[in-house]
Order: structure tokens, then C-alpha cells, then sequence
């Protein structure tokens, strides 16, 4: 009986080198970056058009905020003028006009 012991020319032909490992590795860590860069730019375009579009609406949003402010500010003109309809208006849903606002003061200088 003889075991069979791989010598030199045997051995050799059994390593395995990590290269191909490695370079599976790398190569598929490169497509994934690539797919992620590709999604990356989708998401940027993406983005861009809902900005587009939210900016159009903020507009609308506020032009229909000014023409209701105007309206309350008249019925409230008008219910100062003793206009009956407009008064229960006001009443009914509880309209006030607010103080603008106003710029912070700057504070006093404090001497030690």
C-alpha cells in the first residue's frame, strides 16, 4: 500500500491563487458603484422636476393666501362700517386681523 503524497509538480498544481477571487471582488464592488452612481443621478433628476413643481404650487399656494388675506381685510373694513352681513361673517368664522410683524429690536448694550 502506498499513500500518495503530492510532491513538488503536484503541490504547485493544487495552490490556488486569490488573483481571481480578488478580482471577482473588485470587479463586482466596481458595477455595483456604477449601478448606485447610475441611481444617484435618476434620483437627482428626480428631485429637480418635483422642485420644479413644488415651486409652481408654492406660487398658486401663495396667491390664493394673499387673495384671502385681502378678502378678510375687507370684510373686517366692512364689518367696522356697520355692514350686518359681513359682520356675522366675521363672527362665523371667528376672522381677526393679526399685528404684521415686526423686526426684532436689537438688544441694549449692557455696561459692566
Amino acid at each position: 500500500m502506498s499513500l500518495k503524497n503530492p510532491t513538488g509538480a503536484e503541490q504547485a498544481n493544487e495552490r490556488y491563487s486569490p488573483f481571481w477571487p480578488v478580482f471577482s471582488v473588485f470587479v463586482v464592488l466596481i458595477f455595483l458603484q456604477g449601478a448606485y452612481l447610475i441611481d444617484d443621478f435618476k434620483q437627482r433628476s428626480q428631485l429637480q422636476a418635483g422642485k420644479t413643481e413644488l415651486a409652481r404650487t408654492v406660487a398658486q399656494a401663495q396667491t390664493i393666501n394673499l387673495t384671502a388675506e385681502r378678502v378678510g381685510h375687507e370684510l373686517l373694513a366692512l364689518a367696522a362700517d356697520k355692514s350686518a352681513e359681513s359682520a356675522r361673517i366675521v363672527a362665523d368664522f371667528q376672522i381677526r386681523s393679526n399685528a404684521p410683524p415686526q423686526a426684532p429690536k436689537e438688544p441694549s448694550a449692557k455696561k459692566p
